[in-house]
């Protein structure tokens, strides 16, 4: 399972679709799902919510093999960073 945190995003939509090409099984979190194409809300489990709320993070990364986290710029941003970053070493993956 591969996480992309910000598959609407300048970048991550960019890496969303690149992720989608192979056969991954993928994972994203979004506030607004609505806001993904069709073709990638049928092809992704979508976890709805912000990272700066922990319990979307682990519930996100729970089963997780691999992620791509941007960093967010939004009024959250520390609480953002703090829970990736902590799921990430939880995995032994930071």
């Amino acid at each position: 399972m591969i996480i992309i945190t910000t598959p609407t995003g300048a970048i991550g939509h960019q890496v969303l679709e690149r992720v989608l090409r192979g056969e991954e099984p993928i994972r994203v979190i979004a506030r607004d799902p609505s806001g993904l194409p069709s073709h990638v809300r049928e092809r992704v489990d979508i976890v709805r919510g912000s990272h700066g709320d922990t319990t979307v993070v682990n519930q996100a990364f729970a089963g997780a093999d691999s992620a791509c986290m941007r960093r967010v710029q939004e009024s959250g941003d520390q609480a953002c960073s703090r829970n990736l970053g902590a799921r990430a070493r939880d995995a032994g993956r930071c």
